[in-house]
């Protein structure tokens, strides 16, 4: 039985027809681009074109590629690359494999030389500002291997070959980082909840601010008033003299805390 010879031409329209997908190519005499074809696609793997770029004439500037051939009076397609996309996915190394769709985001596999690095581009338009965002995986350099998830507004995380993780706010200033070390947190920070600081089973409640210096002006009050008065203790052999403290503890203004949860 003979097979399917295919020709090379340019996809002049894609439709979905009773759930499958047809595509139209720009075919060589009589046939023209009338007819849409049945797709083939490789396992695991669907693909659907973008219609061709056209100028004010009409003419057609850029369309993907597509093999199309006949088999009795069945015809079927094969869409191919699409030129107008080439430029925006990587140049891969060898042995690597890239994915790509019609908005120009991709996933890349890298190949030998990036040791199989992998990264996954989505670009988008945000303010009428071209932004991206990306997902990466590098193991292309020994010691140095990381994974980072890049918004495209600057905030990430990232995890680094020397042992930190890093969350960090869009200008980098705020951050989280988790290495052998500890935790260290940049940035104002909120904390909604309870936290305990040191050993759990021996943590104690902590006075706020306020209420202590409130207490303290009191019994500094007091003590004035029982010198005023001649009712305190005078210095002697069996009492030290009384001395009303002056001094105000400060209150620091980086750390605060509600009376509650």
């Amino acid at each position: 039985m003979a097979g399917i010879v295919f020709e090379v031409g340019p996809v002049a329209v894609s439709e979905w027809v009773d759930g499958a997908l047809k595509i139209g190519v720009d075919q060589q005499g009589e046939e023209g681009t009338g007819r849409t074809l049945e797709s083939l696609q490789p396992l695991g793997l669907f693909a659907r074109p973008n219609d061709p770029t056209t100028n004010e004439l009409g003419e057609v500037q850029t369309a993907a590629g597509a093999l199309y051939g006949n088999k009795g009076d069945d015809q079927f397609v094969m869409p191919l690359g699409d030129p107008a996309l080439i430029g925006r996915i990587p140049q891969g190394s060898k042995g690597s494999t890239t994915i790509y769709n019609g908005t120009g985001a991709f996933l890349s596999l890298g190949g030998g030389v990036e040791k199989g690095s992998t990264m996954l581009y989505v670009p988008y338009v945000q303010d009428d500002a071209d932004k991206s965002m990306a997902l990466s995986i590098d193991v292309q350099t020994a010691g140095s291997q990381n994974v980072q998830l890049i918004h495209g507004e600057g905030h990430s995380f990232k995890m680094l070959a020397t042992g930190e993780v890093m969350l960090t706010n869009r200008g980098g200033d705020a951050y989280l980082q988790v290495d052998d070390d500890g935790v260290k947190i940049a940035g104002n920070t909120t904390i909604v909840g309870g936290v305990v600081v040191g050993n759990a089973p021996t943590a104690q409640q902590l006075p706020l601010g306020p209420d202590l210096m409130t207490w303290i002006g009191q019994v500094n009050a007091a003590l004035g008033a029982l010198n005023a008065v001649g009712g305190a203790p005078t210095a002697g052999a069996n009492f030290p003299a009384v001395i009303v403290p002056t001094a105000v503890p400060i209150l620091t203004t980086l750390l605060s805390a509600s009376p509650t949860p």
